[in-house]
């Protein structure tokens, strides 16, 4: 018998209030699904739906264009599709993973800014991609603190601030912000 996804449903943690109601369901919802799916953290449909289009616009540029960016040892810029080999259980695998993508990195948290060369096309969309880091920093921060308080650390160990004191946004970061764009396949007839 084949399991469907209404056989065990996704938890929705809402995060847009912090309390240990919410930091229990976050913590439940991560330790039995292993990942976590979230309303309530600000982002509307509207600014989705942009980041969305800003993203396919860029994929739709030249490749000629997109690969005068391409990903540096710091993992900012252009990967071509079949280039990054995310397969743990095949790293030799001769063909990557049928995607493109790019990198924003060595990002300034508190300003939501890539400290690495853009594409002149995002250049141009550089405040729309600096308000959206800033704001994922900001959930994060919020699922950092439910967390905590969901597993209940000591105050006097760092209570509900206890991960985000250890991710301070003016230290280096190894974040990484990624536009994704995994083309349809093509059929044969």
């Amino acid at each position: 018998m084949s399991t469907t996804f209404t056989d065990h449903p996704l938890e929705i943690v809402d995060i847009s209030e912090i309390n240990q109601d919410a930091a229990d369901k976050l913590l439940h919802a991560a330790a039995s699904q292993g990942f976590l799916l979230l309303e309530g953290h600000g982002f509307s449909a509207d600014h989705v739906k942009t980041m969305f289009d800003l993203s396919q616009k860029y994929f739709e540029t030249p490749l000629e264009e997109k690969i005068k960016y391409p990903i540096d040892e710091s993992n900012a810029g252009y990967t071509g599709i079949g280039v990054e080999n995310l397969h743990e259980d095949d790293p030799n695998r001769k063909v990557g993973d049928p995607k493109e993508g790019y990198n924003f990195c060595k990002l300034d948290l508190e300003s939501g800014t890539p400290n690495h060369e853009l594409p002149e096309y995002l250049k141009e969309n550089s405040d729309l991609i600096k308000e959206t880091i800033v704001h994922y920093t900001e959930v994060i921060d919020h699922v950092l603190t439910l967390l905590a308080m969901g597993l209940k650390i000591e105050e006097e160990k760092g209570g509900s601030k206890y991960f985000v004191d250890r991710h301070p946004k003016t230290s280096s970061s190894g974040s990484t912000f990624r536009f994704l764009h995994y083309p349809s396949p093509v059929r044969v007839v």
